[in-house]
Protein backbone atom coordinates (compact mmCIF):
# COMPACT_ATOMS: atom_id res chain seq x y z
CA UNK A 1 0.00 0.00 0.00
CA UNK A 2 1.04 3.30 -0.98
CA UNK A 3 2.19 5.85 1.58
CA UNK A 4 -0.32 8.37 2.71
CA UNK A 5 0.57 11.98 2.52
CA UNK A 6 1.26 13.66 6.22
CA UNK A 7 1.80 10.34 7.77
CA UNK A 8 4.98 9.95 7.50
CA UNK A 9 6.35 10.06 11.05
CA UNK A 10 4.38 6.50 11.69
CA UNK A 11 5.16 2.84 10.40
CA UNK A 12 1.70 1.64 9.39
CA UNK A 13 0.77 -2.04 8.89
CA UNK A 14 -2.38 -4.10 8.95
CA UNK A 15 -2.04 -5.31 12.52
CA UNK A 16 -0.10 -2.91 14.07
CA UNK A 17 1.78 0.98 13.75
CA UNK A 18 4.60 2.36 16.05
CA UNK A 19 4.32 6.13 17.40
CA UNK A 20 7.40 8.43 17.40
CA UNK A 21 7.97 10.07 21.02
CA UNK A 22 8.14 13.28 19.41
CA UNK A 23 4.25 12.54 17.85
CA UNK A 24 3.12 11.48 21.18
CA UNK A 25 4.75 15.02 22.68
CA UNK A 26 2.82 16.91 20.31
CA UNK A 27 -0.32 14.60 21.10
CA UNK A 28 0.12 15.05 24.69
CA UNK A 29 0.38 18.82 24.20
CA UNK A 30 -2.74 19.30 22.41
CA UNK A 31 -4.37 17.50 25.28
CA UNK A 32 -3.01 20.21 27.62
CA UNK A 33 -4.75 22.98 25.72
CA UNK A 34 -8.10 21.62 24.84
CA UNK A 35 -9.39 19.71 27.81
CA UNK A 36 -12.09 21.35 29.32
CA UNK A 37 -11.23 21.95 33.43
CA UNK A 38 -13.65 22.67 35.42
CA UNK A 39 -16.49 20.76 33.54
CA UNK A 40 -19.40 22.70 33.78
CA UNK A 41 -22.91 23.93 32.29
CA UNK A 42 -21.17 26.67 30.31
CA UNK A 43 -17.81 25.30 29.77
CA UNK A 44 -19.57 22.21 28.08
CA UNK A 45 -21.28 24.17 25.77
CA UNK A 46 -18.14 26.23 25.02
CA UNK A 47 -16.75 22.91 24.02
CA UNK A 48 -19.72 22.01 22.26
CA UNK A 49 -18.98 25.15 20.02
CA UNK A 50 -15.82 24.63 19.64
CA UNK A 51 -16.62 21.14 17.67
CA UNK A 52 -19.52 22.81 15.74
CA UNK A 53 -17.00 24.95 14.84
CA UNK A 54 -14.76 21.93 13.37
CA UNK A 55 -16.77 20.55 10.61
CA UNK A 56 -14.43 20.98 7.27
CA UNK A 57 -12.53 23.60 8.98
CA UNK A 58 -8.74 24.16 8.86
CA UNK A 59 -7.68 24.19 12.57
CA UNK A 60 -6.01 27.81 12.71
CA UNK A 61 -9.62 29.58 11.37
CA UNK A 62 -11.14 27.42 13.75
CA UNK A 63 -9.47 28.65 16.76
CA UNK A 64 -9.51 31.60 16.16
CA UNK A 65 -12.82 32.48 15.43
CA UNK A 66 -13.38 30.31 18.72
CA UNK A 67 -11.73 32.36 20.63
CA UNK A 68 -13.19 35.43 18.77
CA UNK A 69 -16.90 34.06 19.77
CA UNK A 70 -16.27 33.62 23.65
CA UNK A 71 -14.42 37.21 23.66
CA UNK A 72 -17.43 38.41 22.54
CA UNK A 73 -19.52 36.85 25.26
CA UNK A 74 -20.88 33.97 22.70
CA UNK A 75 -19.68 31.03 24.89
CA UNK A 76 -23.20 31.96 26.97
CA UNK A 77 -26.38 30.12 25.00
CA UNK A 78 -27.96 32.87 26.52
CA UNK A 79 -26.16 35.63 24.43
CA UNK A 80 -25.65 33.37 21.32
CA UNK A 81 -29.87 32.75 21.21
CA UNK A 82 -30.70 36.55 22.36
CA UNK A 83 -27.99 38.12 19.44
CA UNK A 84 -28.33 35.62 17.08
CA UNK A 85 -28.90 37.64 14.53
CA UNK A 86 -26.67 40.34 15.43
CA UNK A 87 -23.56 42.05 13.60
CA UNK A 88 -21.31 40.38 16.20
CA UNK A 89 -22.05 36.82 15.63
CA UNK A 90 -21.87 37.59 11.65
CA UNK A 91 -18.95 38.97 12.27
CA UNK A 92 -17.09 36.62 14.08
CA UNK A 93 -18.11 33.70 11.68
CA UNK A 94 -17.61 35.67 8.30
CA UNK A 95 -14.52 33.99 7.24
CA UNK A 96 -15.20 30.26 7.90
CA UNK A 97 -16.51 27.66 5.61
CA UNK A 98 -20.19 27.56 5.47
CA UNK A 99 -20.71 30.51 7.98
CA UNK A 100 -24.40 30.69 7.79
CA UNK A 101 -24.88 27.12 8.35
CA UNK A 102 -22.53 26.99 11.43
CA UNK A 103 -24.27 30.17 12.90
CA UNK A 104 -27.88 27.93 12.46
CA UNK A 105 -26.39 25.13 13.93
CA UNK A 106 -24.65 27.07 16.84
CA UNK A 107 -28.23 29.12 17.82
CA UNK A 108 -30.06 25.98 17.42
CA UNK A 109 -27.73 24.26 19.83
CA UNK A 110 -28.05 27.27 22.12
CA UNK A 111 -31.64 26.67 21.59
CA UNK A 112 -31.98 23.40 22.40
CA UNK A 113 -29.01 23.82 25.45
CA UNK A 114 -31.52 25.65 27.14
CA UNK A 115 -34.49 24.04 27.22
CA UNK A 116 -32.86 20.24 27.61
CA UNK A 117 -31.44 18.60 30.64
CA UNK A 118 -28.72 16.84 29.35
CA UNK A 119 -26.15 18.82 30.03
CA UNK A 120 -26.63 19.24 33.77
CA UNK A 121 -26.75 15.47 33.38
CA UNK A 122 -23.57 15.27 31.24
CA UNK A 123 -21.71 17.73 33.92
CA UNK A 124 -22.88 15.60 36.95
CA UNK A 125 -21.42 12.18 35.46
CA UNK A 126 -18.28 14.05 33.95
CA UNK A 127 -17.65 15.11 37.85
CA UNK A 128 -19.05 11.70 38.98
CA UNK A 129 -16.53 9.00 38.07
CA UNK A 130 -17.69 9.17 34.14
CA UNK A 131 -20.20 5.98 34.65
CA UNK A 132 -22.35 6.87 31.58
CA UNK A 133 -19.72 7.67 28.80
CA UNK A 134 -21.37 5.32 25.61
CA UNK A 135 -24.83 6.25 27.01
CA UNK A 136 -25.00 9.59 27.15
CA UNK A 137 -22.63 10.07 24.15
CA UNK A 138 -24.90 8.23 21.71
CA UNK A 139 -27.90 10.12 22.61
CA UNK A 140 -26.17 13.58 22.65
CA UNK A 141 -24.38 12.55 19.54
CA UNK A 142 -28.12 12.20 18.13
CA UNK A 143 -30.32 15.31 19.66
CA UNK A 144 -27.69 18.31 20.72
CA UNK A 145 -28.55 20.13 16.95
CA UNK A 146 -25.13 20.32 14.71
CA UNK A 147 -23.21 17.95 17.20
CA UNK A 148 -23.33 14.10 15.82
CA UNK A 149 -21.14 11.35 16.30
CA UNK A 150 -17.42 13.40 15.15
CA UNK A 151 -18.44 16.52 17.16
CA UNK A 152 -19.92 14.33 20.07
CA UNK A 153 -16.56 12.21 20.54
CA UNK A 154 -14.17 15.13 20.23
CA UNK A 155 -16.12 16.87 22.65
CA UNK A 156 -16.34 13.56 24.83
CA UNK A 157 -12.19 13.59 24.64
CA UNK A 158 -11.65 17.25 26.20
CA UNK A 159 -14.01 16.78 28.98
CA UNK A 160 -11.90 13.46 29.66
CA UNK A 161 -14.72 11.04 28.10
CA UNK A 162 -10.90 8.76 26.58
CA UNK A 163 -12.99 5.95 24.52
CA UNK A 164 -14.69 6.97 21.16
CA UNK A 165 -12.79 7.99 18.32
CA UNK A 166 -13.54 11.11 16.04
CA UNK A 167 -13.53 10.32 12.71
CA UNK A 168 -12.71 12.79 10.16
CA UNK A 169 -11.25 13.01 6.69
CA UNK A 170 -7.60 12.15 8.50
CA UNK A 171 -9.02 9.12 10.30
CA UNK A 172 -10.73 7.88 7.19
CA UNK A 173 -7.61 8.05 4.91
CA UNK A 174 -6.33 5.87 7.86
CA UNK A 175 -8.95 3.23 7.52
CA UNK A 176 -8.66 3.17 3.94
CA UNK A 177 -4.84 2.87 4.21
CA UNK A 178 -4.92 -0.03 6.39
CA UNK A 179 -7.23 -1.42 3.42
CA UNK A 180 -10.95 -0.72 4.79
CA UNK A 181 -11.92 0.44 0.95
CA UNK A 182 -15.49 0.71 2.54
CA UNK A 183 -14.62 3.64 4.15
CA UNK A 184 -15.34 6.40 1.43
CA UNK A 185 -13.26 9.66 1.86
CA UNK A 186 -15.93 12.53 2.00
CA UNK A 187 -16.46 15.97 0.57
CA UNK A 188 -19.11 16.71 2.20
CA UNK A 189 -21.05 17.33 -1.20
CA UNK A 190 -21.45 14.07 -2.62
CA UNK A 191 -20.17 11.82 -0.05
CA UNK A 192 -20.60 12.27 3.62
CA UNK A 193 -18.69 10.92 6.75
CA UNK A 194 -19.14 7.66 7.51
CA UNK A 195 -22.79 5.70 8.77
CA UNK A 196 -23.46 4.83 12.30
CA UNK A 197 -22.42 1.00 11.93
CA UNK A 198 -19.42 2.69 9.93
CA UNK A 199 -18.79 4.74 12.20
CA UNK A 200 -18.64 1.63 14.93
CA UNK A 201 -16.43 -0.44 13.07
CA UNK A 202 -13.83 2.36 12.28
CA UNK A 203 -13.58 3.11 15.97
CA UNK A 204 -13.53 -0.20 17.12
CA UNK A 205 -10.05 -0.58 14.10
CA UNK A 206 -8.75 2.24 15.47
CA UNK A 207 -8.66 1.61 18.73
CA UNK A 208 -7.24 -2.16 18.41
CA UNK A 209 -4.52 -0.23 16.83
CA UNK A 210 -3.85 2.22 19.84
CA UNK A 211 -4.13 -0.37 22.33
CA UNK A 212 -0.81 -2.21 21.10
CA UNK A 213 1.08 0.84 21.92
CA UNK A 214 -1.22 1.55 25.75
CA UNK A 215 -3.42 4.32 24.36
CA UNK A 216 -6.96 5.15 24.46
CA UNK A 217 -9.09 5.38 21.47
CA UNK A 218 -8.93 8.97 21.54
CA UNK A 219 -5.35 9.48 22.57
CA UNK A 220 -5.04 7.10 19.27
CA UNK A 221 -7.01 9.80 17.09
CA UNK A 222 -5.26 12.80 18.71
CA UNK A 223 -1.96 11.28 17.37
CA UNK A 224 -2.79 10.54 14.30
CA UNK A 225 -4.18 13.97 13.71
CA UNK A 226 -1.25 15.81 15.00
CA UNK A 227 1.15 13.42 12.70
CA UNK A 228 -1.18 14.21 9.66
CA UNK A 229 -1.76 18.06 9.92
CA UNK A 230 1.60 19.07 11.52
CA UNK A 231 0.03 20.37 14.36
CA UNK A 232 2.12 22.35 16.36
CA UNK A 233 0.93 24.40 20.24
CA UNK A 234 2.01 27.34 18.42
CA UNK A 235 -1.15 26.93 16.48
CA UNK A 236 -3.23 27.17 19.47
CA UNK A 237 -4.70 30.80 20.19
CA UNK A 238 -5.73 31.60 23.78
CA UNK A 239 -9.11 33.32 23.78
CA UNK A 240 -7.81 35.21 26.46
CA UNK A 241 -5.84 37.40 24.07
CA UNK A 242 -8.97 38.03 22.24
CA UNK A 243 -10.64 38.79 25.49
CA UNK A 244 -8.13 41.52 26.67
CA UNK A 245 -7.65 43.21 22.73
CA UNK A 246 -12.01 43.26 23.28
CA UNK A 247 -11.36 45.44 26.56
CA UNK A 248 -9.05 47.38 25.30
CA UNK A 249 -11.16 48.19 22.22
CA UNK A 250 -8.61 47.79 19.56
CA UNK A 251 -10.30 44.94 17.11
CA UNK A 252 -7.06 45.28 14.60
CA UNK A 253 -5.63 42.85 13.09
CA UNK A 254 -2.37 44.32 12.80
CA UNK A 255 -2.23 44.99 16.93
CA UNK A 256 -3.56 41.39 17.30
CA UNK A 257 -0.96 39.67 15.52
CA UNK A 258 1.74 42.00 17.71
CA UNK A 259 -0.16 40.31 20.87
CA UNK A 260 -0.33 36.66 19.88
CA UNK A 261 2.55 34.25 20.37
CA UNK A 262 4.93 34.33 17.10
CA UNK A 263 2.64 37.19 15.92
CA UNK A 264 0.69 34.74 13.79
CA UNK A 265 -2.93 34.64 13.28
CA UNK A 266 -5.24 34.04 10.13
CA UNK A 267 -6.55 37.01 8.14
CA UNK A 268 -9.89 37.33 10.26
CA UNK A 269 -11.65 40.83 8.57
CA UNK A 270 -14.67 42.42 10.51
CA UNK A 271 -14.85 44.71 7.59
CA UNK A 272 -17.17 43.61 4.38
CA UNK A 273 -19.90 44.56 6.75
CA UNK A 274 -22.38 44.54 3.45
CA UNK A 275 -21.49 41.49 2.17
CA UNK A 276 -22.69 39.75 5.64
CA UNK A 277 -26.73 40.34 5.49
CA UNK A 278 -28.21 38.86 8.27
CA UNK A 279 -29.01 35.48 6.41
CA UNK A 280 -32.52 33.85 7.20
CA UNK A 281 -32.86 31.24 9.45
CA UNK A 282 -36.25 29.29 8.90
CA UNK A 283 -37.91 28.50 11.53
CA UNK A 284 -35.63 28.99 14.00
CA UNK A 285 -38.14 29.89 16.72
CA UNK A 286 -40.45 26.85 15.74
CA UNK A 287 -37.56 24.33 16.49
CA UNK A 288 -35.78 25.81 19.15
CA UNK A 289 -38.65 27.31 21.31
CA UNK A 290 -40.39 30.65 21.37
CA UNK A 291 -38.76 33.10 23.16
CA UNK A 292 -37.16 31.72 26.26
CA UNK A 293 -36.68 35.09 27.80
CA UNK A 294 -40.08 36.59 28.26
Amino acid sequence: MGEVKGLRQFSYGATNWELTPEIRKRADDYMALHQIRPVTSETLFQGAMFSVLAARQDYPMHVSTYAMLLAEGFGDPRKLWTDRHSLALRSCLSKLNGPNQKRQRLVMLAGWWMRSEMPDMIVEDCNDGKKKEFELGDKFAETAPGIWYKGQRMLWGHIGYMHGVPIDTWMVKFLRYLGHKEFKQPNYRTTSGPRPDQYALGERIIAEHGAKNGLSPYMTQVCLWVAATGWTPAQFIDPSVFLSARQQRFWSWDELQRQLPNGRIPTLAFGNQKKNRTPKVPDLEARCGPSLFE
